[in-house]
C-alpha cells in the first residue's frame, strides 16, 4: 500500500493497480509528472517516488511532509511514499 503526500497537506493511501506493484506509468498519473526520482528515506525500507523535474517547474510548490521524512531535502511536487519493494 502506498501513500500520496499532497503538496496541500492532505494525504490517501492507495492501492497498486494489480494489488502487488506501482508500475512507472501508475506513479507518472498519481503524482503528474514525466520523470521519476526515487528518494531513499535513511533507515527504511520505504521510499518516496518524487517528480525528478519538479525544481525546473515555474509553479513548484514545496512539499512540507516530504521535506519532514527526508530530514530536510528540498522536495516539491505530490509524492509516493511506498515500500522499495512494491514498485516494479
Amino acid at each position: 500500500m502506498g501513500l500520496i503526500l499532497r503538496t496541500d497537506l492532505s494525504h490517501e493511501h492507495l492501492e497498486p493497480e494489480d494489488g502487488e506493484h506501482f508500475t512507472f506509468n501508475e506513479v507518472y498519473r498519481l503524482i503528474g509528472c514525466s520523470m521519476i526520482e526515487i528518494v531513499r528515506i535513511e533507515d527504511s525500507e520505504n521510499i518516496l517516488l518524487v517528480d525528478e523535474e519538479g525544481l525546473l517547474k515555474e509553479d513548484m510548490r514545496i512539499n512540507g511532509m516530504a521535506v519532514t521524512i527526508t530530514g530536510g531535502r528540498q522536495i516539491v511536487g505530490d509524492v509516493l511514499l511506498c515500500k522499495s519493494s512494491e514498485v516494479m
